[in-house]
């Protein structure tokens, strides 16, 4: 399969990937609770912009027993996993710099949180943008890492090769 060809075929698994996450946080985490309240309230007791708020009260929480580790665990590990895929493919199928990938994941990620938030389904917290960016970042650099060692390893096979035939020829 040539470049253009692979970098066409990513580009369509991270659109994929990138609707997949967009279903997971949408439905997923359905919240069924206060549907009839208007945006204003509903938005008091269901919206934190303030970084690591809820990640802070949670650990705080847990430690008392009023939150468990699965809660915990999902809103920052979970947010963190399933972001990481689309660092890798970002990387991967789109050519440019990671500061317009950032831009773009954190664009999608406030879109998440808003729609959350619109549609009653979920909550609209900074932290999840956060966790989002990190997974991201993850990606990114477990892409670059294994791009770099693969690169490596070609330039010493390459270069073996080389000595190999030199020294052969004399």
């Amino acid at each position: 399969m040539n470049s253009q060809k692979r970098r066409y075929m990513l580009r369509g698994l991270s659109v994929a990937y990138a609707l997949f996450l967009l279903y997971l946080f949408l439905i997923w985490g359905r919240m069924q609770m206060f549907q009839d309240l208007p945006l204003s309230e509903y938005a008091k007791w269901y919206v934190n912009v303030i970084p690591l708020k809820t990640t802070v009260e949670q650990l705080r929480n847990l430690s008392t027993g009023l939150v468990n580790t699965g809660i915990v665990l999902a809103n920052t590990l979970g947010h963190i996993l399933v972001f990481i895929p689309l660092g890798a493919l970002l990387e991967l199928a789109y050519e440019g710099t990671w500061q317009k990938h950032l831009l773009l994941v954190t664009v999608f990620s406030l879109l998440m949180e808003l729609t959350q938030l619109v549609l009653h389904i979920g909550s609209f917290d900074v932290d999840a943008i956060i966790f989002n960016v990190v997974g991201y970042f993850v990606g990114l650099w477990l892409t670059k890492a294994v791009m770099g060692t693969i690169k490596r390893k070609q330039t010493m096979r390459r270069t073996a090769i080389k000595k190999k035939d030199n020294q052969m020829a004399c």
